[in-house]
């Protein structure tokens, strides 16, 4: 006779398989989109490919490393994925005062005041009672006060001003003269829903929310979404090979192999 046990671990097992798969799909699908999006106004994304001012990459390089290493240290993910909606609040602002009427600033105002009352310690501590007992277990989860909190995301707004000024600094590579505050909102908007979606990194979900909501053409915006993500992975990636190297260099008996018995 087969075990609950066994049956509710062959659903969550089931489960875990369908949910791969519908995510797996569903970057594709953003990708597609993407690209559909890059190739469908190509003679615009051509053009500016073309006439591209490739001096603007130097200080979103600079801002990107910047960034890179600020969040490097953050000590809460939730706070600063909070900071990054007020972040975008300001911008969304800044963008409608600048005279974007489309800039989708509600949606934006909405995360914002929901984030700032799921930290409140009456409401975390209820969210944390309702995930103890849909896990079956008491969560130990140190809750701190609201001003703590609220001085915690505040230190992780340099951040996403930072990312932001990064991603503004690659579309003024490629396009002539783009919507500054809109492209910094899209740039910060799309950030928070590829971390909030099943896509590792973010990767195809990111780069279309920000084709959605840059206020570019869809080619040239596309473009510059896709030369923003490989800034920052040159980046992550650049970063993680000198810290490798500091590691190897000064503890070298710190820095093994992969089957983990030996050093390099």
């Amino acid at each position: 006779m087969v075990d609950d046990d066994e049956v509710a671990a062959s659903n969550r097992r089931g489960l875990k398989l369908v949910f791969r798969a519908v995510s797996l799909v569903f970057v594709a699908l953003c990708i597609a989109f993407v690209v559909h999006l890059l190739v469908k106004d190509w003679p615009s994304t051509s053009s500016a490919l073309r006439h591209a001012q490739l001096w603007w990459l130097l200080p979103a390089a600079l801002c990107a490393v910047l960034a890179v290493a600020y969040s490097s240290v953050a000590l809460s993910v939730i706070g600063c994925y909070l900071a990054a909606a007020f972040t975008a609040l300001v911008l969304a602002v800044a963008a409608l005062i600048g005279g974007s009427s489309s800039t989708p600033w509600w949606p934006v105002a909405v995360v914002a005041a929901v984030g700032i009352t799921v930290i409140h310690p009456a409401v975390s501590r209820r969210i944390l009672a309702l995930v103890s007992r849909a896990f079956g277990r008491a969560l130990k989860v140190e809750i701190p006060s609201w001003g703590t909190c609220l001085r915690l995301t505040a230190t992780y707004i340099p951040v996403w001003i930072l990312i932001a000024a990064a991603t503004t600094l690659v579309s003024k590579s490629l396009v002539p003269d783009p919507p500054l505050a809109r492209v910094a909102l899209a740039a910060v908007v799309s950030w928070i829903v590829g971390f909030i979606t099943p896509s590792p990194g973010g990767i195809g979900v990111r780069e279309a929310v920000f084709v959605a909501t840059a206020g570019l053409a869809s080619g040239p915006a596309a473009a510059v979404a896709i030369l923003a993500r490989v800034l920052f992975v040159l980046v992550d990636g650049s970063g993680a090979g000198v810290g490798w190297l500091v590691l190897r260099i000064t503890e070298p008996s710190s820095v093994l192999v992969t089957t983990g018995r030996e050093a390099i």
